[in-house]
Order: C-alpha cells, then sequence, then structure tokens
C-alpha cells in the first residue's frame, strides 16, 4: 500500500507542475498502471494508437505521453504474462487526461518469444507509401547515429535490423517528395513498425520568357491529369492579395514586387500543397498549382491558414538576417543544413528546436536530417526563450535556437 501512494503522490505532482503546452491543438495523457492487487506495475508498454507512440513504465508503474493530438485516441497497455488493457480516451488541447490500467496476470498466454534465451536484436520494420496509398519504390530511410542506409521496395517495404532499445530520429526522402521526419522508439520485442507517407512537390516552372510584357506571378491552377480548374480561390501570403481563376484556370498577379511569396490555390472539394515562389529581379514568374479531391484519411492541420498568415507577415516585413529563400539554398545542393556555415553558426550548432511549415515541432532535432534540396525557405531566430508556433509562444530549452524551415 506505500508504494502504491508514493506512485500515486508521484504522479499527481507531476500533473500540477506548470507546463507550456506544445501545441493549442494537442494535450497530455498520464497514468498509472497496476496488476489486479494494486501493485504498480513496472515495463508495461502503453502505446498510442493512430499516431503509434510508445512509452514504458518506469518504477512506479508510471507514464506519460505529451503533445498528442485532441481528440478520441485509442490506448493499449500490454505486458508479458499479463493481458493486455485498453483504453479509449478524449483529449482536450491543453489538458491532462488521467488514464489507469489494471492488468490481470495470464501466465498460460506466454508465447515462444518471451520465454526464449538470447532474444535477436531489435528489428525496425517500416512502409512508405504516397498520399493516395500508393507504396513508394526506392525511398532513402536514414536512422541518426546508424552508420547505413536502407531503399525501400517494390511494395515500399524497408528494415533495420540490429538496433537498439532507444529512440531513433527517422527521415524518409526520395526525390520529387516531401521528406519526412519522425521520432520512432524502437522495443527489444516483438519488431517495431512505422508507416509514413510521402507528399510529392508543387511544380515551379522557372521563368517563361516567351512574353517579354508579362510582369509579376502567374501561371495556371490544375489537377494532377492537366484539367484546370476554374473559379479556384489563389491567395499570395506575402503580398496580401488574392483572385479567382478564370474559365481556363489561369491567374495572375502582375504588381508583385521582387522576392519572396507564398502560393495557396482553395476550391470546395480540393486540396493542394501551398507553393513558394521567389520572384526574380526581372519580374516574372511562371507556376503551376496542382489540386487534387480531399483524402478524408488525412488530417488537416488545424489553425493551417494562420500559418500562411504569419509566414506571409514575415515574407512582407520582417529582416532578412537568418533567413534562406531557395535560389540561396540552391548554392547548397547536396548539403545538410548543418554542413551550411550561416546556419549552424546562427543556430550555435547542429542540433536546434525545428518548426516544420508552422506546425511541426522537432526537439531537440539534428539540422543535418533536413537536406537544403527538400526546402524552400529557412529561417533561424534569434538568441530567445521562445519560439512561435500557430500564434503560441513554445519554451525553447537552454542552448537551442529556433530554426523555422518550410518545405517545397
Amino acid at each position: 500500500m506505500n508504494v502504491r501512494l508514493k506512485a500515486l503522490t508521484i504522479v499527481l505532482g507531476a500533473i500540477l507542475l506548470p507546463c507550456v503546452s506544445a501545441s493549442q491543438t494537442t494535450g497530455s495523457i498520464r497514468g498509472i498502471a497496476y496488476d489486479t492487487e494494486g501493485r504498480p506495475l513496472e515495463g508495461v508498454e502503453i502505446v498510442v494508437r493512430g499516431i503509434e507512440r510508445t512509452v514504458t513504465t518506469n518504477s512506479f508503474g508510471a507514464y506519460r505521453f505529451l503533445d498528442v493530438p485532441a481528440g478520441e485516441q485509442q490506448l493499449t497497455a500490454r505486458r508479458p504474462g499479463y493481458r493486455a488493457d485498453q483504453r479509449t480516451v478524449v483529449i482536450s488541447a491543453g489538458h491532462v487526461a488521467l488514464v489507469d490500467f489494471r492488468l490481470q496476470s495470464a501466465p498460460q498466454q506466454l508465447d515462444s518469444v518471451s520465454v526464449t534465451v538470447g532474444l535477436p536484436p531489435p528489428l525496425l520494420l517500416g512502409y512508405v507509401h504516397d498520399t493516395f496509398g500508393r507504396p513508394l519504390e526506392h525511398v532513402e530511410i536514414l536512422l541518426q547515429g546508424v552508420n547505413r542506409t536502407v531503399l525501400t521496395s517494390a511494395t515500399g517495404a524497408f528494415r533495420f535490423d540490429s538496433l537498439e532499445v532507444k529512440q531513433y530520429q527517422l527521415t524518409a526522402r526520395l526525390p520529387g517528395y516531401v521528406a519526412a521526419h519522425s521520432l520512432v522508439p524502437v522495443r527489444a520485442a516483438p519488431p517495431t513498425e512505422v508507416a509514413l507517407r510521402l507528399q510529392g512537390f508543387a511544380q515551379d516552372l522557372g521563368t517563361i520568357e516567351v512574353d517579354a510584357d508579362r510582369r509579376g506571378i502567374y501561371g495556371v491552377v490544375g489537377t494532377k491529369d492537366l484539367k484546370p480548374v476554374p473559379n479556384a480561390k489563389v491567395q499570395v501570403y506575402g503580398g496580401g492579395t488574392s483572385q479567382r481563376t478564370d474559365s481556363a484556370g489561369r491567374f495572375a498577379f502582375p504588381d508583385l514586387k521582387p522576392g519572396d511569396y507564398l502560393l495557396d490555390a482553395e476550391m470546395k472539394g480540393m486540396t493542394g500543397r501551398s507553393l513558394n515562389v521567389e520572384l526574380p529581379r526581372n519580374g516574372r514568374r511562371e507556376v503551376v498549382i496542382t489540386l487534387a479531391p480531399v483524402n478524408p484519411s488525412v488530417r488537416r492541420v488545424v489553425g493551417e491558414k494562420w500559418i500562411k498568415h504569419d509566414l506571409g507577415l514575415a515574407l512582407a516585413f520582417s529582416s532578412s538576417v537568418g533567413r534562406m529563400n531557395r535560389s540561396y539554398l540552391a548554392r547548397f545542393t547536396g548539403m545538410q543544413l548543418c554542413d551550411i556555415g550561416q546556419v549552424r553558426n546562427r543556430a550555435g550548432g547542429t542540433e536546434a528546436m525545428v518548426v516544420v511549415d508552422g506546425h511541426k515541432i522537432l526537439k531537440p532535432w539534428s539540422l543535418c536530417a533536413f537536406s537544403a534540396d527538400e526546402l524552400a525557405l529557412v529561417s533561424v531566430s534569434g538568441p530567445s526563450p521562445w519560439c512561435t508556433v500557430q500564434g503560441v509562444r513554445v519554451f525553447v530549452p537552454p542552448g537551442l535556437r529556433c530554426v523555422y524551415v518550410w518545405t517545397r
């Protein structure tokens, strides 16, 4: 009973400590795993289904998850020798959900793996597909700290064996697609599995010289099979203007000044990726923005319009010190961010608190996980204890800088 009271006191103390939420769209989960006698259980694996995050209870049976997306989540608690216990919990943004588990002993259900002497080294299995669920072949998979890379098969599958039981930084990249980054906690057994989704680049056709009289940014909004999309709303963040496409899907913004802009197209029932465009000094840039039917299985980012709005203000009004656009990054083709002296020196090292596309926070994260080829914009903040994410200030650990990256 004293052990149980001690464990409960520790967990309640942790819950009452003030914390800074990583986002207004996430919450936390805390709790304790007990056996049927009320004794805390150490080494219980707690899994959040859907986002596939895993933690293990400590010697007091306690666990916690931070930055869990708001909404209904499915949790599973399991440990060899016990029956798995499942719970459903609704996460409220900025709040802590308390979820305890009570596991019933089931020694008769131990399988051969749990009693085998000398378990094989941990194994990581994964699958990579595009936003339409199609497997992607020849995707390069990197694990930080592992001196080898693997390529996905024709079915999008990959595997790493002989790993350690720890958390790895994983990067998946393929020419023509935005690289995916994920933290993967690898367990001893059974094999750890992870699924990744890569999104294709928006298409920038570069400067077109066939019409010397055209100025500004102009182009077409179309589908992936090259059909024009009329009446789509095209918004220029950083330029403070928008317009609807004509019957041929065309648009034009002739009065924009040279600089960096973010273009976004909207149409009911369709979605597409925003396009970072640098308008050169000669004042002409033609682009194609591609839209596709909304995929109901892909969750939209909460506050996405505000993220783009904030970036537009930064492009229009903030200083360019510490900011690199696509043409500047083109000087470092084939290089990682940590190899670029300006980034490394301003960030104070090769690790930083990285904010990807204005909403995904990676902390702390190696700048070597990002290639200059996959980025459209990089901004390194000055010394500050805060990062701004979706209009919310997020605490930066001592010794780290905030690096904002926008993928192509």
